[in-house]
């Protein structure tokens, strides 16, 4: 059976607001939910700003980070399989009904090359010797 690796399909994800999609609308709204929070709670600009980063990074890179159409949680969740599980591919198994045929026909071919012996072909319109 044939196996190929292959990643996770590619969505194509709709604009909502401008040029936003829902993931990074949600996460904007987030950032900005944080900071009026913060300001209202403390009263003073810069330190609302300074207190706000680590959210506003968290937040930031959930919303707007993509690699080959991964959003950020699944490139970290792939990084931490890769590096802890050694997990480098997911296989996965095709069911046709050609390549039943296709592998006896390699395997006919290997047990002829370990054993030595070369196929003979008496294919159409060739004579055997009597």
């Amino acid at each position: 059976m044939l196996i190929l690796p292959i990643e996770k399909e590619i969505e194509t994800e709709h604009k909502i607001i401008g040029r936003f999609n829902p993931r990074q609308a949600v996460c904007g709204g987030a950032i900005i939910a944080c900071i009026v929070l913060f300001y209202l709670s403390l009263g003073d600009l810069f330190l609302t700003i300074v207190c706000t980063m680590p959210f506003l990074s968290v937040f930031g890179v959930l919303g707007w980070y993509t690699k080959c159409g991964l959003n950020a949680e699944d490139v970290a969740l792939k990084i931490l399989q890769e590096k802890y599980y050694k997990n480098q591919v997911r296989k996965y198994r095709t069911r046709n009904k050609y390549f039943a045929l296709y592998n006896r026909a390699y395997a006919r071919k290997r047990e002829q090359k370990k054993s030595g012996k070369r196929g003979v072909k008496n294919g159409r319109g060739s004579k055997k010797n009597k």
